[in-house]
């Protein structure tokens, strides 16, 4: 349990990628691939997990320079072939902890650095869809993370403003660096022992290791799930 405990949530965004489902493998095989086809040196699987953060349309020339024309449709070619197949909650209690989560009296969305198309076939190809009020990916904002356009395209005519009521749990930089660039408590969703280190200097206000730490949080706070009643 948190000591100092943060504002009482009206909403809960979360990251998608190695947040809610783990498909840091694929990225890894379908980014080396990239690599390969103009001769860079390919990735081991934590420089992925450090490396591959931004949107597409952020990180084509980071990652491939002058080559992403070439680069970047081999990498979203062996993704597509992949990720379905290859798609698994982050933890075996994700998807209940999201439906108790739909209990509390909460606005719950996704936004991701993952193209928006993709990202919601993912959501419906898991059934998660109906978990969220809406999900939200790259292109589908002006900007993407770590600017805070994603933000307040989602809070779009909710009638909630992005302030320290709103939690944004993700487990990377762009995460952390985009939940303080829109004023949200920062969540860090420690997946990976290096967590705390990548996400440097955006520290998080708090962290979590599991996912129904959430909701244990939420009824220390007061805020008790419909279910309880």
């Amino acid at each position: 349990m948190l000591s100092v405990l943060p504002p009482i949530p009206t909403a809960i965004l979360f990251d998608w990628d190695n947040t809610l489902v783990d498909t840091l493998p694929v990225i890894h095989a379908a980014v080396n691939a990239a690599f390969a086809a103009i001769n860079k040196p390919l990735w081991t699987l934590e420089q992925t997990r450090i490396g591959i953060h931004r949107s597409g349309r952020d990180a084509r020339e980071h990652l491939y320079g002058d080559q992403w024309q070439i680069a970047e449709p081999i990498f979203y070619k062996v993704f597509k072939e992949q990720h379905l197949a290859q798609l698994t909650p982050m933890e075996a209690e994700t998807a209940a902890t999201l439906q108790k989560l739909q209990h509390y009296p909460l606005f719950l969305g996704v936004v991701s650095n993952k193209r928006g198309d993709t990202l919601r076939t993912e959501a419906a190809h898991l059934g998660w869809t109906n978990y969220f009020q809406r999900i939200l990916g790259a292109t589908d904002a002006a900007h993407d993370k770590p600017d805070p356009a994603p933000v307040h395209k989602i809070l779009e005519n909710t009638g909630l403003t992005p302030s320290k009521g709103i939690w944004f749990v993700g487990d990377s930089i762009s995460d952390m660096h985009c939940a303080h660039n829109a004023g949200l408590t920062a969540v860090l969703y420690k997946t990976h022992p290096t967590a705390e280190e990548i996400v440097k200097p955006y520290s998080p206000d708090f962290s979590i290791e599991k996912l129904p730490e959430l909701t244990k949080i939420l009824d220390q706070m007061g805020l008790h799930s419909t279910d309880a009643l």
